[in-house]
């Protein structure tokens, strides 16, 4: 849900599929617990027909006391600039 809300607010144009998720169960996040997420972009390319790109983010999600119980590792299909116009 969190990765969710971040992912509509920052992409919503763009946005056109994930190709792979990977998440990463570390510890717990219990009642209580007060959540934020840190991006972080890895790589990007165009994709082979050129008006999409291929962009490869971690996802940490941290709580309190800035440990990391959750990691989403995300490969998303976006639009280019150019296919949007």
């Amino acid at each position: 849900m969190i990765h969710d809300m971040e992912l509509n607010r920052a992409t919503e144009s763009t946005f056109l599929g994930g190709l792979e998720w990977r998440v990463t169960f570390r510890g717990p996040i219990r009642p209580g617990d007060r959540l934020h997420i840190r991006g972080t972009t890895s790589s990007k390319r165009l994709a082979s027909s050129g008006n999409r790109g291929v962009v490869t983010s971690r996802n940490d999600v941290l709580n309190q006391h800035d440990e990391v119980p959750i990691t989403i590792d995300v490969v998303w299909l976006i639009a280019t600039r150019q296919s949007r116009s």
